[in-house]
C-alpha cells in the first residue's frame, strides 16, 4: 500500500505571469532534473505555460521549488494542462497542451531544443 504525505505548497501565484492562479501541470525528468510545467493565469487573465525547478535536488521530498526566470515559456492564449515533456532521438523536446478552438477542445504541440 502507498502512503502519501502532505507537503507544503510547491508553487504559489505570486508573479505577473501567474498572479491570478496556477492550474494543473505535469512533472518531467530532464537530464536527471525534475521540472514542473504548469499553467499560470497572468495579469490579463490569459493562460500561459510556465516552468519551475527544485530549489534543492538533495531534498528527497523536493519540498521547495523556484520558478524559471524566463517564465512564461509559452504565451499562446487559452492553453492549459501541459503534458509531460518528452524528448526525441535528436534531443528535441516536445510538449502538448489543451486549448480552446471555437469553443471546442483542441491540442497544441510545441517543440524546442532546450527545456532547461
Amino acid at each position: 500500500m502507498v502512503h502519501w504525505i502532505g507537503l507544503p505548497i510547491a508553487i504559489a501565484p505570486d508573479q505577473p505571469y501567474d498572479i491570478n492562479g496556477i492550474w494543473t501541470g505535469s512533472t518531467s525528468i530532464v537530464n536527471g532534473v525534475p521540472i514542473i510545467i504548469y499553467t499560470g493565469i497572468n495579469e490579463s487573465h490569459a493562460q500561459v505555460q510556465c516552468q519551475a525547478l527544485p530549489a534543492n535536488l538533495t531534498d528527497p521530498a523536493l519540498s521547495k521549488w523556484i520558478k524559471w526566470p524566463s517564465n512564461p515559456l509559452i504565451t499562446s492564449p487559452n492553453g492549459r494542462d501541459p503534458s509531460t515533456a518528452f524528448q526525441d532521438d535528436h534531443n528535441n523536446y516536445y510538449l502538448i497542451y489543451g486549448f480552446d478552438c471555437d469553443e471546442l477542445g483542441g491540442k497544441r504541440y510545441y517543440s524546442h531544443q532546450e527545456i532547461l
